[in-house]
């Protein structure tokens, strides 16, 4: 299991993907243990990295947490991974139940508890959203407005954020990420991008 592993991330380094995937099966089918879902996982993401295919994304994702060995930090970001993708799929229970993991499920906060009650309630998602945007940073109420209202909610959600005279949180990479390819191409986002204190998308990092 190991060498097809060690094979598979060498694979991957060099840009040769076909061979990554072969050794990449290899080394799954021969997994016997959780350090080997960990390591098969990890492996698989270093992949994921170069192809971006989606279904290896989530497979890797569920290798990973499956396994126990995440960090409590990493499982909280994998668990928010995987809420992204039940989102992509349109499994939207799955994707609440996710962001509840990543929040620290089963040792919630009260705020949090509170957070992801509202969001499961369809009463009461849309005020849950826009309490979320007014608390400062809305890149998770933009990530759970695509989620559960659409783009043009979420569009609607960042004119508003700015009309008030916030900004976007500070960080424009995770904004852009939360936004995903078409919003992020969107004209009415383009518009705002300065308003929300963001440098232009050539250089998300806003490095000189």
């Amino acid at each position: 299991m190991q060498k097809a592993a060690f094979d598979a991330q060498k694979a991957a380094d060099a840009g040769d993907i076909p061979t990554a995937l072969t050794n990449y099966n290899t080394a799954k089918a021969a997994m016997v243990n959780n350090t080997d879902k960990f390591m098969v996982g990890r492996v698989g993401y270093q992949i994921y990295q170069k192809n971006k295919d989606d279904a290896l994304f989530s497979e890797v994702v569920d290798l990973m947490l499956a396994s126990g060995e995440a960090s409590v930090d990493a499982q909280k970001q994998l668990y928010f991974a995987q809420g992204q993708i039940a989102y992509n799929k349109k499994n939207y229970p799955k994707a609440l139940t996710a962001f509840e993991k990543s929040r620290g499920w089963p040792s919630l906060d009260t705020t949090s508890i509170r957070i992801v009650s509202r969001l499961r309630d369809p009463s009461t998602r849309t005020a849950a959203i826009n309490a979320m945007a007014r608390a400062g940073n809305p890149v998770p109420a933009v990530l759970f407005s695509r989620w559960l209202l659409g783009d043009d909610a979420t569009l609607s959600l960042l004119e508003r954020v700015v009309a008030s005279g916030r900004d976007g949180g500070g960080s424009s990479m995770n904004m852009y990420l939360a936004l995903g390819p078409k919003l992020r191409a969107d004209p009415r986002f383009l518009a705002l991008l300065p308003r929300l204190g963001f440098p232009s998308q050539g250089n998300p990092a806003g490095k000189p």
